[in-house]
């Protein structure tokens, strides 16, 4: 299990963890829990990327607050070893607090699962109890929104490897179309058609999984368009079954003729809700009919892995033994020297290798930023990664695209968290 938080690490409250924008010729108004990307304006956009590539950085590695939306999350992972647990054929827990990197694990899960083939993944992000018809849906509920996300995956598997699909049995290209039928939250002929008009795989990549970009080997427009062609000529007639027979249908299809060894089912986003966000009793009842299955799912091979917030840690561990069998259960938790190592990977990634320090953009007299970031911003990576994002902007407010980082962004940067924090 990973170490605890050093006591050093300092909890933000709302205010502290504001991000703030700086815009064209315009007063200081940090608005607190505002949204970073939606507050650039394109001036500082413009600014800002100009300023980063002088420093070496091909692009913002700390704007992504958001595993979920962050195309770049699997290649700067910290794994605290937690990775390697989670990456078997056995059912799996991460707990983590908000912002703390579980959804990361998901998503380096999910690619590696994409580009290796070692399970099919299946990225369920926990629909709202509204959506589920309760906070006491039934298995068939659950189902119906994981067969949704089954299809989604399922065409983008067979647009990434075209040459798969064509390999098939014409019955079995017949039933990927029926299950893409049954299944899609739309029409086949809707993804069709966007996928013909673009050539490539982004439309199926921004509605079913924005991470899931710089897929290894991605096929050509031609390949594309001719799949799109073939799966249109296949007519699907037969009315959708009930949930758990297109469940049954879509698992067949990923082991039987598409040679998957195992399927898994990656849960995630119990945490948007705000039912859910706050009590964790109430999340895990909104689980419960998959929770319960866990254990019988996996003699199918069908693996459930959880990612889940801290809070539901003591419901899950007080689950019956039954359901639990044969599952591992990590606990994420952040020190200094990981949270440093958090920025130092970014910096890793976005500057082709050249870097992992702040000490290689800051000026002589300023070292070891990382640490005082961390000191200054908080727990977890997400605050974090808000701070550094913080101190980037106030450097282009205060001198434009040119220079480093100095010990004056420093002091502006915790003026204004401090009139930020007093504010809230």
């Amino acid at each position: 299990m990973a170490a605890g938080v050093q006591q050093d690490s300092l909890v933000l409250d709302g205010a502290e963890a504001a991000i703030f924008s700086f815009g064209p010729h315009e007063g200081f108004s940090p608005p607190a829990m505002a949204s970073l990307p939606d507050k650039y304006s394109q001036e500082t956009e413009t600014v800002l990327q100009r300023w980063l590539s002088f420093l070496g950085l091909h692009f913002d590695p700390f704007r992504a607050l958001d595993a979920g939306s962050d195309p770049w999350v699997h290649a700067y992972l910290v794994d605290h070893g937690t990775f390697t647990s989670i990456s078997t054929n056995r059912p799996s827990f991460v707990f983590a607090p908000a912002g703390g990197g579980k959804s990361a694990f998901r998503v380096r899960l999910a690619r590696e699962c994409r580009v290796t083939q070692r399970a099919f993944p299946v990225t369920y992000l926990v629909p709202s109890p509204a959506v589920l018809g309760g906070l006491k849906p039934d298995y068939a509920s659950h189902l119906a929104a994981i067969c949704a996300a089954m299809a989604g995956e399922l065409l983008l598997e067979v647009m990434y490897r075209p040459q798969r699909f064509e390999t098939l049995p014409p019955g079995a290209q017949v039933e990927v179309r029926h299950a893409l039928d049954w299944n899609l939250p739309g029409r086949l002929d809707y993804f069709l058609r966007q996928l013909e008009w673009s050539g490539n795989l982004s439309p199926l990549i921004e509605a079913f999984d924005p991470t899931a970009q710089r897929l290894v080997g991605p096929p050509d427009s031609a390949s594309i368009r001719q799949l799109c062609a073939r799966l249109r000529d296949l007519n699907s007639q037969p009315p959708a079954p009930t949930a758990e027979s297109r469940f049954d249908h879509l698992v067949r299809l990923a082991a039987d003729e598409l040679g998957f060894k195992a399927v898994y089912v990656l849960i995630d986003g119990l945490d948007a809700h705000i039912e859910t966000s706050t009590d964790p009793r109430a999340g895990l009842m909104l689980l419960r009919p998959l929770l319960r299955r866990t254990a019988a799912l996996s003699q199918r091979r069908i693996y459930l892995k959880y990612f889940l917030p801290e809070e539901a840690q003591a419901g899950v561990n007080a689950l019956p033994e039954a359901w639990m069998e044969n599952a591992r259960c990590r606990t994420v938790r952040w020190r200094l020297a990981s949270l440093t190592e958090v920025i130092g990977e970014r910096l890793r990634v976005a500057s082709g290798g050249m870097f992992c320090s702040l000490d290689a953009v800051s000026e002589p007299g300023l070292r070891n930023l990382e640490a005082s970031l961390v000191r200054m911003a908080g727990r977890v990576p997400r605050e974090v990664l808000a701070a550094v994002e913080q101190l980037l902007l106030v450097h282009v407010r205060r001198v434009g695209a040119t220079g480093k980082l100095s010990r004056e962004d420093l002091e502006e940067l915790r003026r204004l968290r401090s009139w930020a924090s007093r504010q809230g």
